[in-house]
């Protein structure tokens, strides 16, 4: 598996494999409301094809081994620069969901009474121009009296979150909105025969204003694993089911770092 890395970046039109074009990547994934930036350099590429370039443009990057691809990073252009380093000539892509939106967009609604949180975030959400993946409050509260919110976008749903007790973030060009301990389990086991590096490292996790024990893991590149996934770890340090709270895909070593949190179903 290790000798068959394969890659694929596709920038708009323009569509290129690890084994014609030298690319590398970070894609960090994390819960925090922040949008995540990738950074995707790409070497050597001609003037012509380098001007094709704009702000905005649609990119999916593909990572895996073999045939077993799998996407890493959607999103759009949001940067990019081009310098000459050494003998080559690099060029550097900031890649990521809905962050213009949310650095820029400001609003000013009022909600009538009897709206619920849950409604005021579907909402605002639609600003965002991406797929509401799930949308599951600890407390959706009914709002007794008319609300006005006014101010940035991120700022307002920020405090609805805190309100709520929940967590939202961006991941592949999808919104999420759950309850801090939910992830996503889909039976992936992790150990030293499927790609486990070493022995999992005791840590302080942070997520939102919260800070709990948890785990630091590397394992090989595995574009299975992403924020909230739910990995069963087998390891003589760490045992059991964990949730995915941080982590990135870094080609240089092709590895998958992560941070990981206890979980009961």
């Amino acid at each position: 598996m290790i000798f068959n890395r394969r890659a694929q970046i596709r920038l708009g039109r323009l569509e290129y494999e690890s084994e014609t074009l030298d690319f590398d990547f970070f894609v960090p994934f994390s819960t925090e409301m922040e949008p995540d930036i990738s950074e995707i350099s790409l070497y050597n590429l001609s003037p012509q094809t380098i001007a094709e370039i704009k702000k905005g443009m649609p990119v999916e990057l593909f990572a895996g081994y073999g045939e077993d691809m799998g996407l890493l990073c959607l999103g759009e252009v949001l940067n990019y620069s081009t310098k000459n380093e050494n003998v080559d000539r690099k060029t550097t892509l900031k890649v990521g969901s809905g962050a213009a939106a949310w650095a820029e967009m400001e609003i000013n609604k009022t909600y009538a009474a009897g709206i619920t949180s849950q409604q005021i975030l579907q909402d605002l959400l639609k600003n965002y121009n991406l797929t509401v993946a799930d949308i599951t409050l600890k407390h959706n509260v009914k709002h007794r009296k008319a609300r006005t919110l006014s101010g940035k976008l991120k700022n307002i749903i920020q405090k609805i979150a805190k309100e709520t007790e929940t967590k939202i973030y961006i991941n592949q060009e999808r919104v999420f909105v759950r309850p801090t301990e939910k992830g996503d389990n889909k039976d992936f086991y992790l150990s030293g025969a499927t790609g486990l590096l070493g022995s999992p490292e005791r840590c302080e996790v942070s997520e939102g204003e919260t800070r709990k024990e948890g785990y630091k893991i590397q394992c090989l590149l595995n574009h299975q694993i992403t924020t909230d996934r739910i990995v069963v770890i087998q390891s003589q340090m760490a045992e059991g089911s964990f949730r995915v709270v941080k982590g990135s895909h870094n080609s240089r070593e092709y590895i998958t770092e992560m941070e990981v949190l206890p979980w009961q179903a």
